[in-house]
């Protein structure tokens, strides 16, 4: 169980990552594609700000995960 939420926290990072450029992509499809052929938009799903938000998460749990690794890394060398 430890082994799966080690490998899950250190990760899972890619998800948030994954979400926002999903959102980036279908913004530029349903935002910005229309709007280039002077339609109306296909919605009005906050793209841009969802994107933000999972990069922020994504970018504190990488921070997160890379400390945790740092001090794991710095604690079997200080044993040797």
């Amino acid at each position: 169980m430890n082994r799966l939420v080690i490998t899950l926290f250190s990760a899972g990072w890619v998800v948030p990552f994954w979400a926002a450029a999903a959102a980036y992509l279908e913004f530029l499809q349903a935002g910005v594609w229309p709007r280039l052929l002077h339609e109306a938009p296909l919605n009005s799903f906050p793209y841009i700000d969802f994107c933000q938000r999972m990069l922020a998460i994504g970018s504190v749990w990488l921070t997160c995960a890379l400390f945790y690794w740092a001090w794991r890394a710095s604690k079997v060398k200080g044993k040797k």
